[in-house]
């Protein structure tokens, strides 16, 4: 596992690319699907790899999701922009560039809505900007990144999502019966329809045993 480790830190270190699928990653290193999504999710956890996960089995990097947001808020219209031809300004498949647009509006990063059935989106463009972070208990700024373990405000210590990596708010959190990781509860349980274990300890787990 350390040596997959080093390998696919290197591989992010010395390559150009802002965003890939995990499975692209493990083909390119020669390593299984679930090692390399499992260590991406571990460094993610450490806050040495800033990353989400969208819909548990693709991987993107923060940097990406920044970067279309910026060439959305670049254009004129926002009258139905078909999904094949933000696809080809992603640099990404419809099916991606769909994944990606879902996971940008649920979390407020982006306001839209993506037409499944034309596969076009629809940008509000006066709504359109960046998520801003900020401490569930005091409501202070925080660094993009999120990777601090408190606030540097009031000095609350963070609870981090086991599957997004990122700040859980107050009420917002499910937590494993056999470890006690915590995770955004539809997150959680997302990941537990797919992989049927806790991301955390990898303890067998369904869905109807969290609190």
């Amino acid at each position: 596992m350390k040596a997959n480790r080093k390998r696919i830190v290197e591989y992010l270190q010395n390559t150009s690319i802002t965003h890939s699928s995990v499975d692209k990653i493990a083909k390119s290193l020669g390593i299984e699907e679930y090692t390399a999504r499992d260590i991406l999710l571990d460094l993610a956890r450490e806050g040495n790899l800033r990353g989400i996960l969208v819909f548990p089995d693709h991987y993107y990097d923060f940097r990406y999701c920044h970067d279309v947001i910026d060439s959305l808020q670049k254009r004129q219209s926002s009258d139905q922009i078909p999904l094949d031809l933000l696809a080809k300004e992603f640099d990404t498949t419809k099916h991606n560039a769909q994944k990606i647009l879902i996971e940008l509006t649920t979390n407020n990063w982006i306001h839209g809505h993506l037409d499944s059935v034309k596969e076009t989106f629809d940008l509000y463009k006066d709504e359109l900007k960046a998520k801003e972070l900020k401490c569930p208990y005091c409501n202070a700024a925080l660094p993009s990144a999120a990777t601090i373990p408190s606030c540097p405000e009031c000095g609350a210590e963070f609870k981090k999502c086991g599957v997004c990596n990122l700040i859980i708010g107050q009420g917002e959190f499910s937590s494993c019966p056999y470890c006690g990781a915590s995770s955004h509860t539809d997150h959680l349980l997302e990941w537990l329809k797919i992989k049927g274990k806790c991301p955390v300890c990898k303890h067998k787990l369904k869905p109807h045993q969290i609190p």
